[in-house]
């Protein structure tokens, strides 16, 4: 039996559970990521071996310092709980189709510590999304910001109004395309 009958067998015999071949590949994809992921051990001796302690950032805090790490990008100190640990490549490993798994599991878990890196939530967010729409970094950080700015219409106007554009128009759609033509270029980059 091939792995798209094999899953078309599932579906159908348990489709109280997974209404979708969507849905199915979601289920193993989190449970790559939190059973073998989450408790690589190369991961977590990254972790250990690079964190190094640093002022703690809550005001209110009782101790003076708590364990953090260096983002390997921005190269801003980061208490540990802000930090992630990404892997250092140039392509988005997909998991769409349930032939994609071989290729997921091995770009996911099979790793070095020469595969990773620590990184701040925000730049790792940055590096996933340059890497899954074939954008450099930069464009991706133009692009991560447009998408938040677009997330609140009065943000939009704001933005829109301190690019010195005078005249905004009427509609929303209308407002996030021009702010989408001047951040992005119209290219939906």
């Amino acid at each position: 039996m091939t792995p798209e009958e094999k899953l078309e067998e599932i579906l159908e015999k348990h489709s109280d559970l997974w209404n979708t071949k969507s849905k199915y590949l979601s289920f193993i994809r989190g449970g790559i990521r939190r059973g073998c992921w989450e408790k690589n051990p190369v991961k977590l001796q990254i972790i250990r071996e690079r964190r190094v302690r640093i002022p703690n950032p809550n005001p209110r805090g009782i101790k003076p310092t708590v364990w953090g790490c260096k983002c390997e990008i921005c190269e801003g100190l980061f208490k540990e709980s802000d930090i992630q640990v990404d892997h250092i490549r140039s392509h988005f490993s997909k998991f769409t189709d349930i032939n994609d798994i071989q290729q997921f599991v091995i770009d996911m878990v099979m790793v070095t510590k020469d595969d990773l890196r620590l990184v701040c939530k925000e730049c790792h967010e940055v590096v996933s999304l340059s890497q899954k729409d074939g954008i450099t970094f930069e464009q991706a950080k133009i692009k991560k910001e447009f998408i938040n700015i677009c997330k609140d219409s009065n943000k939009v106007v704001d933005k829109l109004k301190s690019l010195g554009i005078e005249l905004i128009p009427e509609t929303k759609k209308a407002q996030k395309q021009l702010l989408e033509e001047i951040m992005l270029g119209g290219s939906n980059a």
